[in-house]
């Protein structure tokens, strides 16, 4: 029987002829539902909700993609806003980690997906650096203006973890983010990271929890690069 998996959406306003003014919708990358698809999944869209209905939520699915975004506010982490970070959405934040927290309660599969990855960090207890230029050793191009289905830099995958068991030892992926785990959160582990010590992939497969995130979208790679495709069917 097809896994159903949730994807959490975003919102954001649009415009349309047949309204008078810009009205809210929400919406989530089609690559992602096309990936799980062709992994022989079922994808389902979970709107940005109340966090009460959580745990409705967490009885339709069998697993949960966690997708990009905005930034996690750092007040999930103990931090005032700095000037160097971009627009949060705490709604969201909230949504999600609550249907995270359900997830993981009944032990399904989460993948994390750029600030999903971030997401996770943090609700292991980790914290994020708030933006790139916090951290004077990273020299790789994070934030790329190539097309988003053009690799841009490498990441090393660490020997003996889970994600080796299923991904080449070096990949070459994409990268759209200025923020990036600090201290990395409680039990999760580095399974990937970037030729400047940025940590790109993290995991955690143990007390009966299966959990991996990577840095990059995969969803803009899987149909031309069997290792980003990889991320969808495990």
């Amino acid at each position: 029987m097809e896994p159903i998996i949730g994807i959490t959406a975003n919102s954001t306003f649009i415009n349309n002829r047949s309204y008078p003014e810009p009205h809210k919708v929400n919406f989530s990358p089609r690559n992602i539902s096309k990936a799980i698809t062709m992994a022989g999944g079922i994808p389902i869209i979970i709107p940005v909700n109340e966090p009460r209905l959580a745990e409705k939520y967490d009885d339709m699915v069998d697993g949960l993609i966690l997708a990009g975004g905005e930034d996690v506010s750092p007040a999930l982490y103990g931090e005032d806003a700095r000037k160097t970070i971009r627009a949060t959405y705490p709604k969201r934040d909230e949504a999600e980690v609550a249907i995270t927290e359900k997830i993981l309660h009944q032990e399904k599969t989460i993948l994390g997906i750029c600030r999903g990855l971030q997401l996770l960090n943090v609700i292991f207890g980790g914290t994020l650096y708030q933006d790139l230029s916090e951290n004077e050793e990273v020299f790789v191009k994070h934030i790329q203006e190539t097309p988003s289905n053009h690799p841009i830099h490498t990441v090393k995958i660490e020997e003996n973890s889970y994600m080796s068991s299923f991904l080449s030892e070096e990949l070459f992926v994409n990268s759209f983010h200025h923020q990036i785990i600090r201290d990395l959160g409680a039990d999760l582990k580095v399974s990937g990271t970037s030729s400047d010590g940025v940590i790109e992939a993290i995991e955690i497969l143990e007390k009966n929890i299966s959990v991996i995130a990577i840095q990059w979208h995969p969803e803009n790679l899987y149909y031309k690069d069997q290792d980003h495709f990889a991320l969808f069917e495990n």
